[in-house]
């Protein structure tokens, strides 16, 4: 690079350039052009590039031979190569990693669907990943787990469906014949002035019609008539004596399994009151509690329950020789609290609180509005 002056006989080399301005160059710039870039018939072929001061009056000029131009892009031309090449590399790794990764997730949760499709609904993936895969994963686990409770509790409420009906076939006699029976027993008593006991067969024939009845649920007014018609029967026969009140709040959309109240009177009059002939009460109380949910409470001043017994009642397993295993009317209890849980799910069922020499207190917990596990499901 060079400057070259006014009238073009003084040439200054600048920027470090070394040598001279070759003299063919200088008649060939233009001193009425402010700049241009002219190319010498040389043998280099020198590119020349001038720009004037048009208030010094001085020129700039640059020369570069061809040659070396060419080298310079042949240079940028094999470094953008290079550059290109290094980063396609990394950038193909990269992809193959975060491919894998992901392909990893989705053939964890593929095996998995197959084996649930296959029927095993016990398998999980458990993925610990962050990503929409981990939160897919999760969800189908859920999925998984949900349609597993609602297997079993299916086949639990049909194996309970097939024991009752097998019991009932067991049992099955001509209600018509039964009912006639009865009813002529009724009047024959009436027609000798046997008033109260008339009344016991009538109260009789209630609690078998009711028993007897296809509806496997039914409303809570049903339950607790049938329930005093029990009781009136068991007072009159005075063994033992007692008194009892039945009281209710409100629960006209409550719905329970058939006979789950007259169980667990009947335990509290038999294993409650035991040998004890007078001094006896049972209280039955209905009413609403809090988060829409509704109690019974079946409360009795009897002898009560001993710690050792009252766990034994709801154990998974009992022992054959434990001795505190629960009797067949202790069996009773969890009975009606796997009804109940089996329909209305495992927030609901039955609980006991005993002091032993005081009394026990039966709670039957149950939505307010009756609506079943099912019924439920199906809001969702």
């Amino acid at each position: 690079m060079y400057m070259l002056s006014p009238s073009a006989r003084t040439v200054l080399p600048v920027a470090g350039s070394s040598g001279t301005l070759n003299r063919d160059i200088i008649p060939r710039i233009d001193a009425t052009k402010e700049r241009d870039t002219i190319i010498m018939a040389d043998s280099q072929k020198t590119l020349v590039s001038y720009i004037q001061n048009a208030g010094m009056g001085w020129t700039l000029v640059s020369t570069i031979a061809s040659a070396s131009i060419a080298r310079s892009f042949s240079y940028i031309i094999r470094t953008l190569t290079a550059t290109i090449l290094l980063s396609i590399f990394p950038s193909i790794l990269i992809s193959w990693l975060f491919a894998s990764l992901m392909m990893s997730g989705i053939d964890d949760l593929s095996k998995t669907m197959k084996l649930v499709e296959q029927g095993n609904f016990d398998v999980q993936i458990n993925s610990e990943r962050r990503d929409e895969i981990g939160s897919l994963s999760r969800v189908f686990d859920q999925m998984v787990r949900n349609i597993k409770e609602l297997i079993d509790t299916t086949y639990k409420q049909r194996l309970l469906t097939q024991e009752a009906e097998f019991k009932a076939l067991q049992a099955q006699i001509n209600p018509h014949f039964l009912y006639n029976t009865l009813d002529m027993i009724n009047w024959r008593l009436l027609a000798n002035g046997q008033e109260e006991i008339s009344k016991s067969i009538v109260e009789l024939g209630m609690i078998l019609q009711y028993s007897m009845s296809a509806k496997a649920v039914v409303s809570l007014q049903e339950e607790l008539q049938n329930v005093e018609n029990y009781l009136a029967l068991r007072k009159a026969n005075r063994d033992p004596d007692f008194l009892y009140s039945i009281s209710r709040e409100d629960g006209q959309k409550v719905q329970l399994p058939k006979l789950t109240l007259q169980p667990l009177v009947e335990n509290a009059i038999l294993h409650g009151f035991g040998q004890r002939h007078s001094g006896n009460e049972l209280r039955i109380r209905a009413f609403p509690v809090a988060k829409n949910n509704y109690c019974i409470e079946i409360a009795d001043n009897g002898v009560g329950i001993d710690d050792e017994t009252l766990r034994a009642i709801f154990a998974e397993k009992p022992q054959q020789n434990d001795k505190a295993a629960p009797s067949k009317m202790h069996i009773g209890i969890k009975n009606v609290d796997e009804r109940i849980k089996n329909r209305y799910g495992e927030s609901f069922g039955v609980s006991v609180t005993s002091q032993y020499g005081y009394g026990t207190k039966v709670s039957i917990l149950v939505p307010e509005d009756g609506a079943a596990l099912m019924d439920l499901g199906s809001r969702q």
